[in-house]
């Protein structure tokens, strides 16, 4: 195929791509790296031998810290870093097309397209966070095992098995592709030493973490179980959301459009391409998908209402993953739908339709729009301040309770980090950070040396 003919083919999803990155470089938000960010690069850096304040490396995701590591040696690592994301967020578009496409073009390509323009992946795109890549290898996984049974080519399984690994290693809780892929390895066991064999692929790709977890700590599974702990944790202290938090934060991200036709299309799907297909293979292989799909919806029911945090990004982070399947079954539902008009009455429906969806993501783009440092009423102001005014100071030995890590980031000063105010027990002259809704628990009282005071919150440096 000629280049002029490869672009004459694909010059929509070239456009689409070419919108993704525009629109995510044009707003890089560098006014605040918040808690998990700092924490990833931070560990990138000590991955690279350079000093950092604190890092989590030792049960946080470690692929994520691997990729971005070769940034730490530049004086942009945080541009680097977030550029790289962007480029890796782009390449999720491009999946999602891949993914969608399979039931036609046009369904890809407007699959792609909202993705482009989706208010959450605008502004999460450029985060130094595990849940985009996690999303990608999720995909890659179920697409090269499902095309590698479709198509009877072993080395698609074998790459499955491969991303099936950084999966894990992108995010503990892509698991769950266990219980998605176990149907399909089921029906097609008479490949059983194939697919062996790419489990085995799988488990190689985690080795070196497993290894290295092993002759660090003295346990090859130390990452997994103390992230789990945590978790647990986490979960238990932040206590069941209700039903209205879950459903707010599902509409909140989808908007009531898409919601509707996310739901709408799947319904129509079940009975088009699974109940009234009579190509066995076809119905075969739609059935997965559509498995897939209802796997997914307990799964995020689960995670919000076992306590995820009721800061909405915090939450709607985990939806990253279930994306392609939303817009690829709300698109089926739009493509159905007009396919038996006129080609001018199909462009005119279709961009009401998009009218109508951007429409019900006002809020969101607002929300997007705003720099990251005004979340939070106040917090990530106070956090920057402590940090940069700790930068400056000639202090050791740091003990700190509240939100640490950034304050670790912007200081580049080595942190002793408690989570528990029982903990906060500052050395003859040494000093401490503290967080408002913490420092009235004291149970004794130190030299307040400095504060940074914003709308609800205020953080201490205090002095034993």
């Amino acid at each position: 195929m000629s280049l002029s003919t490869f672009y004459k083919n694909n010059s929509i999803l070239l456009a689409i791509l070419a919108l993704t990155i525009l629109l995510r470089l044009m707003f890089i938000d560098t006014s605040y790296i918040f808690w998990d960010e700092s924490i990833y690069l931070m560990g990138g850096k000590v991955l690279a031998g350079l000093p950092a304040g604190y890092d989590e490396l030792d049960f946080r995701h470690p692929l994520l810290t691997v990729l971005i590591m070769p940034f730490a040696f530049s004086d942009h690592y945080l541009y680097l870093s977030k550029i790289f994301m962007i480029l890796i967020n782009t390449f999720f578009v491009f999946l999602v097309y891949v993914f969608a496409k399979q039931f036609n073009k046009q369904i890809g390509l407007l699959s792609a397209f909202l993705v482009s323009i989706w208010p959450y992946h605008l502004m999460s795109s450029s985060w130094v966070m595990t849940d985009g890549l996690a999303a990608i290898t999720l995909l890659l996984t179920l697409l090269f095992y499902f095309h590698g049974f479709k198509q009877k080519k072993n080395e698609l399984i074998y790459w499955g098995g491969f991303f099936f690994g950084l999966a894990i290693l992108a995010k503990l809780t892509n698991m769950l592709l266990f219980i998605m892929l176990l149907p399909l390895l089921m029906i097609n066991l008479k490949k059983f030493k194939v697919i062996l064999k790419s489990l085995l692929i799988a488990l190689l790709t985690i080795l070196p973490y497993l290894v290295v977890s092993y002759l660090k700590f003295g346990n090859p599974l130390h990452g997994v179980l103390k992230a789990f702990t945590i978790g647990n944790a986490v979960m238990s202290s932040l206590g069941l959301q209700p039903v209205s938090m879950v459903m707010k934060v599902f509409y909140d991200f989808f908007g009531m459009p898409i919601a509707v036709l996310l739901f709408a299309g799947f319904l129509l799907f079940i009975k088009e391409e699974v109940l009234l297909q009579k190509d066995k293979a076809v119905r075969k292989n739609n059935s997965f998908w559509a498995y897939c799909f209802i796997i997914f919806l307990p799964y995020y029911l689960y995670v919000v209402n076992e306590g995820a945090t009721p800061i909405w990004w915090d939450t709607q982070r985990f939806l990253l993953s279930f994306l392609p399947f939303g817009v690829m079954f709300s698109s089926y539902f739009i493509t159905e739908v007009i396919k038996k008009f006129s080609k001018t009455y199909k462009t005119i429906i279709l961009l009401l339709v998009i009218i109508m969806v951007l429409l019900s993501w006002t809020q969101q783009y607002y929300r997007f729009a705003q720099p990251a440092i005004n979340h939070e009423e106040g917090l990530r102001q106070v956090t920057k301040e402590m940090g940069l005014y700790l930068k400056d100071q000639d202090m050791t030995g740091l003990l700190c309770l509240g939100n640490c890590p950034p304050i670790a980031y912007y200081s580049d000063k080595k942190l002793s980090i408690t989570y528990d105010i029982k903990y906060f027990e500052l050395e003859k002259e040494g000093y401490g950070i503290i967080s408002s809704d913490k420092i009235g628990e004291l149970g004794k009282s130190y030299e307040q040396v400095n504060s940074f005071c914003e709308q609800k919150w205020c953080v201490y440096l205090l002095k034993n």
